[in-house]
């Protein structure tokens, strides 16, 4: 609010992009404690890409 009030619209446009940031996350993180996702590591394994002969 100030930045914008000091002619710095510059660092006025980048606090409001850093506060969407911050709601998004603060709002993922809350309902990622809520309700996580459910996920079994067991299931995935990584495999190593296999070669095609030609």
């Amino acid at each position: 609010m100030t930045a914008s009030l000091r002619d710095a619209p510059a660092i006025a446009f980048g606090d409001v992009i850093g506060a969407k940031f911050a709601i998004c996350f603060v709002a993922l993180g809350t309902g990622a404690l809520i309700a996580p996702l459910p996920f079994d590591l067991r299931g995935h394994q990584a495999e190593a890409p296999r070669r095609v002969k030609t």
